[in-house]
C-alpha cells in the first residue's frame, strides 16, 4: 500500500491545482480601479473583508481590445478611463476566476449603476467578443 501513495501524490497535486483554477467567485466584490493599463485590462484593489483588501490586475472577460501599440489601442484606454471617471474608479466585480497568468484575474466589472465595462466597449466598437477570456 505505501508503495502506491508516491504514486498517486502527482496526481493529486495536479487535480488539486486544477480545482482551484476552476474556482469562480459570483461576487459581487466592491473594487476601487487603481490603473487602466488597456481597454480591456484594470489594476483594481479589491475589499474582500473589513480592512482586507488586495491588489490584483483584472482582465475583462469575453472582450478583446486592442493593445496599446496597436491601432485604436489609445482610444479603448481612453474610453474606459472616461467611464471610469463616472463613477470615481468605483466598480464591482463578477464572476472572478484565475487567469492563466499568474497573479491575474478574468471577470467582469459592472459601473455602480450596473452597466457592465465590457459589454459597454463592446458596444461602442472599442473591443471585439472573445469567448476564451
Amino acid at each position: 500500500m505505501r508503495f502506491w501513495i508516491p504514486l498517486l501524490l502527482p496526481f493529486l497535486l495536479v487535480s488539486m491545482v486544477t480545482a482551484l483554477s476552476a474556482e469562480v467567485l459570483p461576487g459581487p466584490v466592491p473594487a476601487r480601479v487603481l490603473r487602466v493599463i488597456d481597454g480591456d485590462s484594470l489594476k483594481v484593489e479589491a475589499r474582500l473583508w473589513p480592512g482586507l483588501r488586495m491588489t490584483v490586475t483584472l482582465r475583462l472577460a469575453g472582450i478583446d481590445a486592442p493593445e496599446q501599440r496597436q491601432p485604436e489601442g489609445q482610444a479603448a484606454r481612453d474610453f474606459l478611463v472616461d467611464l471610469l471617471a463616472t463613477s470615481d474608479g468605483n466598480i464591482a466585480l463578477y464572476a472572478l476566476r484565475h487567469g492563466k497568468y499568474a497573479g491575474r484575474i478574468v471577470g467582469q466589472a459592472r459601473l455602480p449603476d450596473g452597466r457592465d465595462l465590457g459589454c459597454l466597449l463592446l458596444a461602442a466598437g472599442h473591443a471585439r467578443p472573445y469567448p476564451h477570456r
